[in-house]
């Protein structure tokens, strides 16, 4: 019988050694109950093994195959709830790698997205000062400038256009170029226009209406350009 005890403190002894070992690998508190209890179950049969016979009165005794079965089974138990918090420590583990990875990850996408944003916001600046640019050579030249589509829709025109045809740009904007013309030159316009839609250049002399004035003979250079905005 007291060999049948022998192994069954061993068994116990078995259980709490293993569950000290992974309660300081996997640091869990529970581990760390489940330790407890089983210092709890093995207290007993040391204590009866050490005090022998005459401690029987003050001991909770596990004699014979019994103790050794329950031994077993409380065992079983410790390596099947360790096994349980062991795996779900491991998955708690995974996923706050996981989420690590997934912050890593979101941080570097905001990084580009302010790195592309900022260089979207530069490149519209650069744009704007280079329309303000384009618009102020535009209006502060001294030659007339037009614009218009190959279709004769009017675009833009510049100060010196708008004072040399004696038209406001609103007006000049509602009309065609070859409605700027004077009516004996309207074919000029429209052949004009698909020799620059074909060659992509052309230079005509043509007569313009001036608003309130006498129609003037001028000398027209266009040339095809691709507007963008």
């Amino acid at each position: 019988m007291a060999i049948l005890n022998i192994i069954s403190l061993a068994i116990r002894l078995f259980a709490l050694a293993w569950s000290l070992i992974l309660t300081w690998r996997i640091r869990d508190w529970r581990i760390g109950f489940i330790s407890g209890i089983v210092v709890l179950t093995a207290a007993p049969p040391i204590y009866h093994l050490i005090a022998g016979a005459n401690a029987a009165a003050f001991t909770i005794q596990n004699p014979g195959i019994v103790g050794v079965a329950g031994s077993l089974f409380i065992l079983f138990v410790v390596v099947m709830f360790q096994r349980a918090i062991q795996d779900q420590a491991e998955t708690e583990k995974a996923l706050r790698q996981t989420n690590d990875r997934l912050e890593r990850a979101r941080a570097e996408l905001e990084t580009r997205v302010q790195d592309r944003t900022a260089s979207l916001r530069k490149s519209n600046e650069e744009l704007r000062s280079s329309e303000e640019h384009y618009k102020s050579l535009f209006d502060q030249s001294n030659e007339a400038l037009l614009l218009y589509t190959l279709d004769g829709r009017m675009i833009d025109a510049n100060a010196r256009a708008l004072r040399l045809l004696g038209l406001p740009r609103s007006e000049i904007l509602a009309l065609t170029f070859p409605q700027l013309l004077s009516p004996e030159a309207q074919n000029d316009a429209e052949a004009s226009i698909q020799k620059l839609a074909s060659a992509g250049s052309c230079t005509f002399e043509t007569i313009l209406g001036r608003k309130g004035g006498e129609p003037f003979r001028a000398e027209v250079s266009a040339s095809r350009s691709v507007l963008t905005g």
